[in-house]
């Protein structure tokens, strides 16, 4: 029987295994694809994943991020300060707006780096995290009450640009996952979720499912279970949950709809913990997620932590080689 895949979100932790300043990683299509070919060879995870997650697209629309050669990066400016302002921007040109391209480029290093090793794919950001990057995250709160309406246009906005980077990927025939951190219910709330998220999730799942056969993955940090229902109608066809949602408890809602992934706490296991303790978090999550009817992936939580013993990511990996039992 197949054995469980395993695979994390490393995004710009890579940069450290090549030693090379996380800015400068961020702007070299060349240093992402050598960070990410290093992380294979020492990990051996089952799928290698590059692209410009949460900030890349509002970047390439016209916000502007502050840098750092040892940590990620960070919203300095949003692209306007006014709603009308930024529901107007138009989509950006993956070939050619903001680091975009570096992450296309990337992209074809790692195919020709892996040779069909494993799949290669990218991630971006969501719709509602994108437009808080495009208006602010405190201004866009406050429009969710006084001009929901241009709100929803700003939705619209920001799926058109998720849209347009999809395709750039799918022609070049990469999938592309999304997070949508913002999204989060501690943040809007399962009704504010099914007001202003679910409707674009449904059209960017509808589009990708369109075009290749099945939705795309999504990851939204927190516990997402007053919405994982709402995911699985989006149409999404795989969901990344972070160790505040009970594996079992997920795969007895929304199993047979969805496939699931995680959820090796980031912090307190990856981070913080020893070999051993990465091995039984790894062993719990197996044994809740691997019978799964829609399949289970092994993965951290959410975005590997900076400064993460890479031999805790090592075990991550071993266990899942070392799960013979696999999905069903």
């Amino acid at each position: 029987m197949e054995r469980t895949r395993c695979t994390s979100h490393l995004g710009e932790y890579a940069a450290a295994l090549i030693g090379a300043p996380i800015a400068g990683y961020l702007h070299s299509a060349e240093r992402m694809a050598e960070a990410h070919l290093e992380a294979f060879r020492l990990l051996r995870h089952d799928g290698v994943s590059v692209g410009p997650d949460l900030f890349g697209l509002a970047e390439a629309m016209g916000a502007e991020l502050r840098f750092s050669d040892r940590d990620r990066p960070q919203v300095r400016r949003p692209a306007a300060s006014e709603l009308p302002q930024a529901a107007a921007l138009p989509a950006p040109d993956p070939g050619r707006d903001g680091r975009l391209p570096l992450y296309l480029e990337a992209l074809e290093r790692l195919r020709d780096g892996l040779r069909g090793r494993v799949p290669v794919g990218s991630g971006i950001s969501g719709p509602f995290t994108t437009a808080c990057f495009l208006r602010g995250t405190e201004a866009l709160m406050m429009d969710l009450e006084a001009d929901p309406r241009g709100v929803h246009t700003l939705l619209d906005t920001a799926t058109q640009g998720i849209l347009a980077y999809m395709e750039a990927c799918l022609e070049r025939g990469f999938s592309c996952s999304m997070g949508d951190p913002m999204a989060a219910c501690s943040l809007i709330g399962p009704d504010g979720f099914r007001a202003f998220v679910k409707p674009y999730l449904a059209r960017i799942a509808a589009w990708v499912r369109e075009r290749s056969g099945r939705g795309p993955s999504l990851h939204i940090c927190g516990d997402v279970r007053p919405v994982l229902e709402d995911m699985a109608e989006a149409g999404v066809s795989g969901v990344k949950v972070d160790e505040t949602v009970d594996l079992n408890g997920a795969k007895a809602l929304v199993g047979h709809r969805l496939a699931l992934s995680g959820n090796i706490p980031t912090l307190a296991v990856l981070l913080k913990g020893s070999p051993d303790t990465v091995r039984d978090a790894a062993m719990k999550a197996l044994e809740a997620g691997r019978d799964n009817p829609q399949g289970f992936v092994l993965s951290a939580g959410c975005s590997v932590a900076m400064g993460t013993p890479i031999e805790n990511l090592q075990a991550l990996a071993q266990a899942a080689r070392a799960d013979r039992r696999g999905n069903p």
